[in-house]
């Protein structure tokens, strides 16, 4: 056997605790598992079950994250391996395998979950739909009920899972019809655009990750804001899909994108194009989205009297929030400058010589 060397030595105690980690992180998954497919026998006979599938969900978000502790640990154990014995080291190489094997059980597990949220979602919204029917109909059950019980049938015409269902779609309905209320409230339109939004909402959430509450909030947020009655639901929709795709909440970009276009003059039609610059930038810098909208929104003002796009503005704010510059403090200072620039160009000031030497 050959004798190990100091680095090898001090690696292993290095990730002494690593390892076990991610053993007792592996093996809590595996149980995890097993419930799963527990769960995934219990949903073959019931696939329209609301309350299998949100445990499916918990189960699978608890599996979710403890597997991200383990990419964490397994990023930390090839780190260190790189740091202790060399990037090119058989240690490394072995490390590098287990971490990118631990982040496509990651991203299996993040497919598991959005294919769940979808199935939950739509029964959810298929019973919302329904729920009126429901009520409608409930007092000729309760009546039929009442006529056979008089015969001495003890038997409930409503079986225990029908009664279920029933109550979930009565609440759901509720929910959903207390949320809209707030759209209502927010929202300067006629009763035929009202209804329209309100359908709009529905259909949204059969096709989007996201309850038919949840989105009436944001729209209610959007009418809040200033957004036209009938730029609602597209301006709804993308905040929806940044809420999801990204850190920031969809009430949140709501709020500070409403800001935004409202500042910069931005059109309707380009909502969509921001959403999607906004992902882009995230994905490549080293900032997030929150960090760059925040910086956007500070930046918004000055940017649009200096000549700036939408686009432009939003490139600015990713370059300052990726070198660790706060968004308070970083968009007064920027501010100021943009401003300084635009005299010097609009005067011609020998000011103008030393910035264009900067630049």
């Amino acid at each position: 056997m050959a004798k190990k060397n100091k680095q090898q030595i001090k690696f292993e105690a290095d990730i002494t605790g690593l390892k076990k980690g991610i053993k007792e992180g592996e093996e809590s998954i595996r149980s995890l598992t097993k419930e799963l497919k527990l769960n995934q026998e219990q949903l073959k006979g019931s696939k329209d079950n609301t309350d299998l599938l949100t445990t499916k969900l918990k189960t699978l978000q608890e599996q979710y994250d403890k597997q991200t502790k383990v990419v964490e640990q397994c990023n930390e154990a090839y780190e260190t391996a790189k740091k202790d014995l060399g990037e090119n080291s058989e240690e490394a190489k072995k490390w590098k395998d287990r971490l990118v094997e631990a982040e496509t059980k990651q991203q299996k597990i993040k497919n598991a979950i959005d294919e769940t949220n979808k199935e939950l979602k739509t029964q959810t919204d298929r019973l919302i739909t329904n729920g009126k029917k429901w009520e409608e109909t409930g007092e000729h059950i309760t009546k039929l009920g009442d006529k056979i019980n008089s015969l001495g049938n003890k038997l409930s015409i409503i079986s225990a899972g029908t009664a279920t269902i029933a109550t979930v779609a009565l609440k759901a309905s509720i929910d959903y019809e207390s949320a809209f209320a707030g759209v209502r409230k927010t929202v300067d339109g006629t009763e035929e655009q009202l209804q329209a939004i309100r359908q709009g909402i529905l259909d949204m959430s059969t096709e989007l990750p996201s309850a038919a509450t949840d989105i009436a909030a944001v729209a209610e947020s959007a009418g809040q804001l200033g957004i036209k009655t009938d730029d609602i639901l597209s301006f709804t929709r993308v905040m929806i899909d940044l809420g999801e795709s990204t850190n920031l909440s969809s009430t949140e970009a709501a709020s500070s994108l409403a800001k935004f276009a409202n500042v910069t003059g931005m059109t309707a039609d380009k909502y969509s194009n921001l959403g999607s610059v906004i992902v882009a930038l995230g994905n490549n810098f080293a900032t997030t989205e929150a960090d760059i909208v925040s910086m956007a929104t500070r930046l918004a003002a000055t940017g649009e009297l200096a000549g700036l796009s939408e686009a432009q503005i939003m490139a600015l704010a990713t370059a300052m929030s990726s070198v660790g510059i706060e968004a308070e403090a970083g968009g007064s200072a920027m501010s100021k400058l943009l401003k300084k620039i635009q005299v010097a160009v609009e005067t011609g000031s020998d000011e103008l010589q030393d910035f264009a030497k900067v630049a």
